[in-house]
């Protein structure tokens, strides 16, 4: 039987599984230049952060918590067991290290198949919602 204890869910990857294919999207050059991007792009791991999907008027439809890939001051990519479509709706809460929660409006603007069930998807930041205070 397989121990589910040190397993990332829901992609079912154990830490060092993860480590492995994020040093692997890292490594593989997959966009020759950077034109078009507005904000360089930092290596952000975590798998804390949760992304609510939301319908046509804000609602939500579900939350789920990703493993995050990098991020910059316009967006966001993280990997997740399945794709969301592009101009999909999400809130995403980010955790910072004073205990406060960053809550921000994205919408999906880049998503791509990864291995098995693991796609990565990437959010462009539309506004800020709340910073709650711890």
């Amino acid at each position: 039987m397989v121990n589910t204890e040190n397993q990332i869910r829901p992609m079912l990857l154990t830490e060092e599984q993860l480590r492995s294919l994020l040093n692997q999207l890292d490594g593989a050059i997959e966009e020759p230049s950077h034109e078009g991007r507005r904000t360089n792009r930092i290596t952000f791991r975590t798998v804390n952060v949760t992304v609510h999907v939301l319908s046509g008027n804000d609602q939500e439809n579900s939350q789920f918590r990703v493993s995050t890939r990098n991020i910059s001051a316009s967006g966001l990519a993280f990997l997740h067991k399945q794709m969301l479509p592009l101009r999909q709706k999400l809130r995403i809460d980010i955790p910072m290290v004073d205990e406060r929660m960053l809550c921000i409006m994205a919408e999906v603007v880049h998503f791509r198949h990864v291995q098995g069930m693991i796609h990565e998807i990437g959010v462009q930041f539309q506004n800020i919602v709340e910073q709650d205070a711890p």
